[in-house]
């Protein structure tokens, strides 16, 4: 169908890569407290801060392309999650139209009987009232999912938006105090915006990792195939829609005014 690959499945992948490499070098390259900032401990940190912004402002960089290609991939399937929900939405009243009229010919009860151009005899036309409904259901069900889909899309997006701005955020600190950072000692403040840049790190790298709105191509996929299964037709069911038919059609017709 529609090719949808999400960055998220990239990232993922290179974490694991990320993890393997690093479980493999020596001991002697780590300290105790080592943390998810790569091989950066806290002692490394603080040793070494102009080396750890730079470390860092490349990951905050790195999260910043991966913000922005998710938001073209996110708008792209919002396009297409619209274009389903618009088909589904005029599936279910084109179906609504046809289930009504083949009801009226079953309440009439005229055998064989033509319903918009193709004629059914009873049998044929309950079987195919109850694949109509059946239709409808899957129809309603996709569109209150794909509904629900868009506003997550479109809470992804914002979330997006926020995380490219706190990146730049955190680079535009790193630039405005890289001197300090260069300064062969460190000192309090120095200590402080390390560890904020820390915090930065994990941040970004737990938001790379998540993926709140899942694969689109499993919802269209989930939502087709509950449209083609389902019960076999009964006439219990075809009864029940019948009563409701006829309660509909009798609610709608004027009552007889009495002079």
């Amino acid at each position: 169908m529609k090719k949808i690959i999400f960055a998220v499945l990239v990232l993922i992948a290179a974490g694991v890569a990320y993890g393997v490499y690093f479980q493999g070098k020596a001991a002697n390259d780590f300290v105790a407290d080592v943390t998810q900032n790569g091989n950066w401990s806290e002692a490394r940190r603080q040793k070494d801060p102009a080396g750890y912004s730079k470390f860092v402002e490349k990951r905050l960089r790195g999260g910043i392309a991966d913000a922005q290609t998710r938001r073209k991939t996110l708008a792209e399937q919002t396009t297409q999650l619209q274009n389903e929900l618009e088909d589904r939405q005029s599936r279910l009243a084109k179906s609504g139209a046809l289930l009504d009229q083949m009801l009226a010919a079953l309440d009439k009860g005229e055998f064989p009987t033509d319903v918009f151009g193709v004629k059914y005899d009873e049998a044929q036309l309950r079987s195919q009232v109850v694949v109509l409904k059946r239709e409808q259901e899957a129809c309603q069900k996709a569109i209150e999912e794909f509904t629900k889909a868009r506003k997550m899309m479109e809470q992804e997006s914002r979330n997006l938006i926020s995380r490219i701005t706190e990146n730049e955020d955190q680079i535009a600190m790193i630039e405005h105090n890289r001197t300090l950072f260069e300064a062969r000692k460190a000192n309090e403040e120095s200590r402080r915006l390390i560890e904020d840049l820390a915090d930065a790190f994990d941040a970004d790298v737990q938001y790379a990792a998540t993926d709140p709105v899942g694969s689109l191509d499993t919802l269209i996929k989930r939502a087709e195939s509950e449209q083609t299964t389902g019960a076999d037709p009964d006439d219990a069911s075809v009864e029940q829609l019948l009563q409701e038919y006829r309660a509909k059609k009798n609610s709608a017709e004027p009552e007889n005014s009495v002079e």
